[in-house]
């Protein structure tokens, strides 16, 4: 997906170029590659750097770390500022709190800390040519003039002024939702699952929905490693950025399997004595 991303990029070519109502955003070159809208790509890509830095015991460090640039790159061509951000920040901070329980300890792998030295070292003069190239132009542009995107998320909230209590709490008239949202200019997404469920379905049956998705999320926590808060905390964020879970979409299925593989389940004993493996298979299932 990174590569077919950064292929994009390059070319300027979109293998698979993301469709509204059947027409193709001719003005939208970011890339697109396998997941489809470059924010569906840029939160799962986001996801998962964030695991391969917490996550991904069974791999080396040299092959997380390529992985971890790879996917990097990849934020820059899917063009999305929320994910980069995030990544950026959580994955600083996680990074600069392990460095610190490490040098608490007392014991440095020697090789590791000259390895990060020189990363460290040649960084901004990666960065640096990257930005001389032209690499981050696009990402930039999305800061100065985001096509209306911050603009539509105040607009969403003006919405539920033309609601009547009852619509609020069991849903409105599809049809007139939906009108609205054209009047308003909203009609390529309401960037906001919660916002968007309860528009459409009211707020009783979103309540039923995320008091779902709480408790699923805390049994796909109690599954994994400990280390799974960092992907968790970053996807529980991300998926607010836009309609995400609201809409059909495969999100929560993709983070899952992330969080699945790369945080092993933890194995539970058995509570009752003489069944070997039992609480293991348990755990799977």
């Amino acid at each position: 997906n990174a590569l077919m991303a950064l292929f994009e990029f390059g070319t300027k070519h979109l293998v698979f170029p993301y469709r509204f109502d059947g027409a193709v955003f001719v003005n939208d070159l970011r890339s697109t590659a396998l997941q489809g809208h470059p924010l569906s790509n840029a939160t799962v890509t986001s996801i998962y750097v964030l695991s391969l830095l917490s996550g991904s015991r069974s791999l080396s460090t040299p092959l997380r770390l390529a992985l971890v640039g790879l996917q990097f790159c990849a934020l820059v061509a899917f063009g999305g500022r929320s994910g980069m951000v995030l990544t950026i920040l959580l994955g600083g901070v996680y990074l600069l709190i392990q460095g610190l329980a490490q040098l608490r300890t007392g014991r440095v792998n020697l090789l590791g800390a000259a390895l990060v030295i020189m990363l460290a070292a040649l960084l901004p003069l990666a960065v640096a040519l990257a930005g001389y190239y032209g690499f981050f132009d696009a990402l930039l542009g999305r800061f100065v003039s985001d096509s209306g995107s911050a603009n539509a998320r105040v607009e969403m909230f003006d919405l539920f002024r033309h609601l009547e209590l009852r619509d609020l709490i069991v849903g409105p008239d599809v049809d007139l939702l939906d009108s609205m949202r054209r009047i308003t200019g909203l009609e390529q997404g309401i960037e906001n699952p919660i916002l968007r469920f309860t528009l459409y379905q009211g707020a009783f049956f979103t309540l039923l929905i995320f008091f779902g998705f709480a408790l699923f999320m805390h049994e796909v926590a109690r599954r994994c490693h400990p280390g799974i808060w960092l992907p968790m905390l970053g996807w529980l964020i991300l998926l607010n950025t836009s309609e995400s879970i609201a809409s059909k979409t495969t999100l929560m299925t993709k983070f899952v399997v992330i969080a699945l593989a790369l945080y092993r389940p933890a194995r539970v004993e058995s509570e009752l004595p003489g069944t070997r493996n039992a609480g293991f298979r348990h755990a799977l299932l």
